[in-house]
């Protein structure tokens, strides 16, 4: 399947399109820091199911494990020409669903989700690279 393009294209039925952007981290493996990621399922192109994970690696022993953690709550804010979001145009999530409106696209959109890590509620905010290509894209059957 060709990838370029897809989070425009109008043939996304039936289809999950799989987005993971880097939230913070350096390089998990030479620093041990840990790396945090979003990861996006979009679902027939309007539905958005967000995901976090982080990855812990250990520096002496090179063992790397993911840790996903539960989104739970989340929105996405419709892009302006400044770069800030615009509050109003704002669609809430339930849980780590968001539905984005008909003909919208996911590249136009700020993400901002919170998610429970170490003790507390962590918060990230995001926007998919309309350049990026989708690390998977599934049928739903």
């Amino acid at each position: 399947m060709d990838l370029k393009g897809v989070g425009y294209s109008a043939d996304l039925k039936g289809k999950i399109v799989v987005y993971k952007v880097k939230l913070a981290g350096g390089n998990a493996w030479v620093t041990g820091a840990p790396n945090s990621w979003a990861i996006f399922d979009v679902v027939d192109g309007r539905s958005v199911i967000l995901k976090q994970s982080t990855l812990i690696v250990n520096g002496w022993t090179g063992y790397s494990k993911w840790w996903d953690h539960n989104v739970i709550a989340t929105r996405a804010c419709k892009q302006t020409q400044t770069g800030w979001d615009d509050p109003s145009s704002c669609v809430i999530g339930n849980g780590n669903v968001v539905k984005l409106p008909e003909g919208e696209s996911i590249f136009d959109y700020f993400f901002e989700f919170k998610w429970e890590e170490n003790g507390g509620v962590q918060v990230g905010k995001t926007a998919i690279d309309p350049k990026a290509k989708p690390t998977d894209v599934r049928s739903m059957n």
